[in-house]
């Protein structure tokens, strides 16, 4: 085979250029410590570092994400911890007004400092986070979420958001709420028990006064097929002793007048005329003509059917209390089933205290039982009613203000002591509710936190495992490498050293 000298020379000078090529590549694979330089060093191993890649990048935003949004819940909690400090300050103050040696203006200043928590609680409600977006205002960021608005000497607060949750995704498969409507935080509480509320009619005269109340059975009430909305009313008829003409029943004609009474008369007839006697303070007014009927009784009309002889009396005194279970739908007892009798004793004997259970009903059907129960205390006026409804959504706003009101208005008389207690219990129960529903709030903000903490921890592995795999796949192994280096050179300088001999050769060397 004859060999040109050219093609000679040019095949030495390929095989330095390969040589040298390999060399380089081991060089620059040495300097980033990669193995893999262009997908063609190894096709299936760039293949899937790429994936593996895209992957730790997606994680990576995943992560990003969690910080974010364990960001925003921590603001949250700490915002509803203010709340939460604001609420139990009022709940101070509403335990404090009840303080039987406080006048009416010593409750004054306690409203006037629920007033201030008030306007307190609604700069919380209206906090915003980093970005600028309200904390409570659902899907509306930039919506100012609460309002206020007078209106009938009471602050309406109004609100301007949604019912959303802001959702961030911190994981392939999970979206996790980084927010919280104001209406499930500050408005959409239940009042009451939370399954009912009972409260003093506005025009009770007594001194009654009316717990929350107890549901023996959430089965029962929830079946009740009635209207849930009823009045425990009361009815006391004042008694004659003896009973003039057979009848023991004094009618009642002006409760708040009989109530602010003696309620403890003696009438004495003479010829033509009686005279009153106030037996508590010991006092006769009289003589009285006598036509007819007495007229001269403190809130009181008798009537008779008989003459009465001169020189005899008789004592008027508060007889039973009693009390029927009115369904203010149909105006009918659910006690009887019929409608309330129009004189006479109410079906139930009423005893400060003593628990009034709604069974034992005719409605909707013999020996009903709704699962509740009411405790009344003190001493309720004729025709004096409490209601007993179905809970409602009662706002923290609303709450304040109305026991603001409630305690800036004056107390003149136990009537109004009566309304006051009343009040106080009623807004004690709502503001316990209220902080309930914060600190139910607050568990489900602490659950979602952990789940990004635990997320975070699974993130952080997963970036581990990620960074393992493509090192398995793209770095390089030095000591095989520097083995290779060395070895190259040795054959890059063995084919620079042949071509320096080969070059030398010529046939005139040897003639």
């Amino acid at each position: 085979m004859r060999i040109s000298t050219s093609t000679l020379y040019d095949s030495s000078v390929a095989t330095i250029n390969d040589q040298t090529s390999a060399l380089l590549k081991i060089q620059q694979q040495l300097a980033s410590g990669r193995r893999i330089l262009a997908p063609a060093d190894d096709p299936v191993a760039a293949a899937r570092a790429f994936e593996v890649s895209q992957s730790s990048k997606v994680n990576d935003q995943y992560l990003t994400n969690q910080k974010a949004a364990n960001s925003s819940l921590g603001l949250e909690e700490s915002v509803l911890a203010s709340v939460q400090s604001t609420l139990q300050s009022v709940h101070s103050l509403a335990v404090d007004a009840g303080n039987p040696t406080y006048d009416n203006t010593n409750r004054g200043y306690i409203a006037t400092e629920l007033r201030s928590k008030f306007n307190e609680l609604v700069g919380q409600a209206n906090t915003t986070d980093g970005a600028g977006l309200y904390l409570f205002s659902g899907y509306k960021g930039a919506t100012l979420p609460f309002t206020v608005t007078a209106s009938g000497g009471f602050n309406v607060v109004n609100y301007n958001g949604d019912q959303g949750q802001r959702l961030m995704q911190i994981a392939s498969s999970r979206q996790i709420a980084v927010s919280d409507s104001g209406s499930g935080v500050f408005t959409n509480i239940k009042d009451g028990n939370g399954a009912f509320t009972a409260a003093p009619g506005a025009a009770n005269a007594g001194t009654g006064i009316i717990g929350p109340g107890n549901v023996l059975d959430p089965s029962k009430w929830a079946a009740n097929a009635t209207s849930k909305d009823y009045t425990i009313q009361f009815r006391n008829i004042a008694t004659a002793v003896p009973p003039p003409g057979g009848a023991n029943e004094v009618t009642i004609t002006d409760t708040a007048t009989w109530e602010n009474s003696a309620k403890n008369f003696t009438v004495t007839f003479g010829v033509g005329t009686y005279t009153v006697t106030d037996n508590v303070h010991n006092s006769t007014s009289g003589p009285f003509s006598y036509i007819g009927n007495p007229t001269n009784i403190p809130g009181v009309g008798a009537s008779f059917n008989w003459a009465p002889a001169a020189g005899s009396s008789y004592t008027i005194t508060p007889g039973t209390t009693s009390y029927d279970i009115i369904d203010n739908v149909s105006g009918n007892s659910v006690i009887t089933g019929a409608a309330p009798p129009a004189t006479g004793n109410y079906p139930r004997t009423y005893t400060s205290g003593q628990a009034i259970n709604f069974s034992n009903l005719a409605v909707p059907a013999v020996n009903s039982d709704y699962g509740i129960q009411a405790t009344i205390t003190g001493s309720p006026a004729n025709g004096d009613g409490f209601t007993v409804k179905a809970s409602a959504n009662e706002s923290i706003f609303k709450t304040i203000d109305d026991l603001a009101s409630v305690l800036e208005a004056p107390v003149n008389n136990d009537a109004d002591g009566a309304k006051l207690q009343n009040a106080l219990n009623k807004a004690l129960t709502n503001i316990n509710n209220d902080m309930d529903n914060i600190s139910t709030v607050r568990a489900s903000i602490g659950a979602r936190m952990k789940e990004i903490s635990s997320s975070q921890s699974a993130g952080q592995d997963l970036t581990l495992q990620y960074q393992t795999t493509l090192s398995g796949l793209q770095d390089l192994d030095y000591a095989k490498a520097v083995s290779q280096l060395t070895q190259q050179k040795v054959n890059l300088e063995a084919a620079q050293k042949a071509f320096t001999q080969i070059a030398g050769l010529s046939l005139f060397n040897y003639m």
